[in-house]
């Protein structure tokens, strides 16, 4: 996996609310074939309430997600197992952001994340996008750039010097759209899955 991050002064962004609206783009004339309700999306923190949909995006993420680029590494039997209680921490912690977006009252995409540090070998306040999905009929509406804008006002408001993303190397779409929003390559983590090898085990 490739580790990126934003190198840009996160203040730019100012002091905005996680609630805002997606406008629907000018080449879009019919409402009906912009959202589904007639009414704007809506991108805002989580509640309890949003728990169950929250638990199928971010399903849907990892099948498409890490059960396409490591499959063998990943089990897609999670959210059933330990889906609640994965939301329910988050939707409880301080140092956690959970937005949704909204069409009507259905859950159309989430983002999430995590505010870390300072540490004593780095002594900055990092931000990190854990997960953003947006189901694929509600993709290149700039629902996207919504919930990231919104990681990155909430990362400023709460003292980030850093915003951080990880992305599969073979992803080129997700190493695309984070470099649009200003994130930049800063690590790279290399993996090797052949320890259980005979080679490498004593005997």
């Amino acid at each position: 996996m490739l580790a990126v991050c934003y190198r840009r002064d996160l203040g730019i962004f100012g002091r905005r609310s996680a609630t805002t609206s997606v406008q629907r783009s000018p080449s879009c004339h019919s409402a009906a074939g912009c959202y589904r309700s007639g009414v704007p999306i809506r991108v805002e923190v989580a509640s309890r309430d949003d728990i169950s949909q929250i638990i199928a995006s971010a399903d849907a993420l990892v099948a498409t997600d890490a059960g396409r680029y490591d499959a063998e590494a990943t089990d897609l039997g999670w959210a059933a197992r330990t889906g609640s209680a994965y939301a329910t921490s988050l939707l409880a912690s301080d140092d956690s952001l959970v937005l949704v977006a909204r069409d009507d009252d259905a859950v159309i995409g989430h983002l999430v994340a995590s505010m870390y540090g300072p540490g004593s070998v780095h002594p900055i306040r990092v931000a990190e996008l854990e997960s953003i999905h947006v189901y694929p009929e509600y993709r290149g509406r700039g629902i996207g750039e919504q919930l990231v804008n919104g990681f990155l006002a909430w990362a400023a408001d709460n003292g980030a010097q850093r915003a951080s993303v990880t992305a599969y190397a073979a992803n080129e779409g997700a190493q695309r759209f984070y470099a649009r929003h200003g994130f930049a390559l800063k690590s790279v983590i290399l993996d090797r899955d052949d320890l259980q090898d005979a080679e490498h085990r004593q005997a």
